[in-house]
């Protein structure tokens, strides 16, 4: 439905920065809006790792018309 690509997922896996940026990313241009939330985690109980415990979570908000340089706002 977002388009993420499968190299991102295969090298970052669902749960990253990298994801969360590209799904927001493709939200915002599918949908022609004018910000866009997504949001990856890993809510439990099992299924973590050390990498990433359970209750890792990546938002990211994007916004079309923000800032020059980037328009990502990265939660963590």
């Amino acid at each position: 439905m977002l388009g993420v690509s499968k190299n991102t997922l295969h090298k970052y896996g669902a749960v990253s920065e990298q994801v969360v940026i590209e799904m927001a990313e493709r939200a915002l241009a599918r949908a022609n809006a004018d910000f866009a939330v997504s949001v990856s985690g890993i809510a439990g109980p099992g299924c973590g790792t050390d990498e990433k415990p359970v209750g890792t979570v990546w938002f990211c908000l994007q916004i079309s018309f923000c800032c020059k340089d980037s328009n990502s706002l990265l939660l963590v």
